[in-house]
């Protein structure tokens, strides 16, 4: 961590306008007693030993890091599957800008039956936050399977559901133990949401591979 620091620290005073000197934090910490000024308040730090840092110069780099860096500049500048992922970003990075639906639009997508699907934020349903968001265009599944996020999250996660017969998102509560599960014969529970339901249900013909099929 406290090279990432030293390194972004770095670049933050080489670009003033970037405008993110609040992000400056390692010329904020007295080295000697182990704590950091934020705002004019005294804090004690958790972990002191800063092994690569200077406190002179905490945003210097050590010749090990600037090596470093020249090597993961270089893996960068010369991989393909990098360098086309930027290509694409900077060919199509207007598409960040999309309102309104046209952000379906810009992929081709019919914005009556599209959706962004999110994962991997845990869903804190306990303080009143909902999976379902944008008004039914933004899902978030990861509601949390690891039992680290339990407490976080309320329940166990989500499963979305796609079939002939519309959309589903089904709640699942915490499995506490295979003992519990065994003496009062429960295995996970799980609730289920219908988002979508279809007034005729979808058919081969209706996809994109029968439309094809079709000619």
């Amino acid at each position: 961590m406290s090279s990432y620091l030293s390194s972004e620290g770095e670049i933050i005073n080489r670009r003033p306008h970037f405008s993110m000197e609040d992000r400056l934090l390692l010329n904020k910490i007295n080295y000697e007693d182990g704590t950091i000024n934020l705002d004019g308040k005294i804090y004690k730090l958790k972990d002191c030993h800063f092994l690569t840092i200077d406190p002179e110069n905490p945003y210097t780099l050590t010749i090990e890091e600037k090596e470093l860096i020249e090597k993961l500049k270089a893996s960068f500048l010369n991989s393909e599957k990098l360098q086309k992922h930027v290509r694409f970003l900077y060919s199509n990075g207007s598409m960040y800008l999309k309102f309104n639906s046209n952000l379906f639009q810009e992929f081709g997508l019919n914005p009556d039956v599209s959706h962004i699907i999110n994962g991997h934020v845990p869903v804190k349903l306990e303080k009143g936050e909902s999976p379902i968001r944008a008004n039914g265009k933004i899902l978030v599944i990861d509601g949390g399977f690891s039992r680290a996020h339990h407490g976080t999250t309320g329940i166990a996660g989500y499963t979305l559901i796609y079939n002939s017969y519309g959309l589903l998102l089904v709640f699942h509560d915490p499995f506490q133990s295979t003992q519990k599960a065994i003496e009062e014969e429960k295995d996970i529970h799980s609730t289920t949401m219908v988002l979508e339901r279809e007034v005729e249900r979808k058919r081969v013909r209706d996809t994109d591979d029968g439309e094809k099929l079709k000619h």
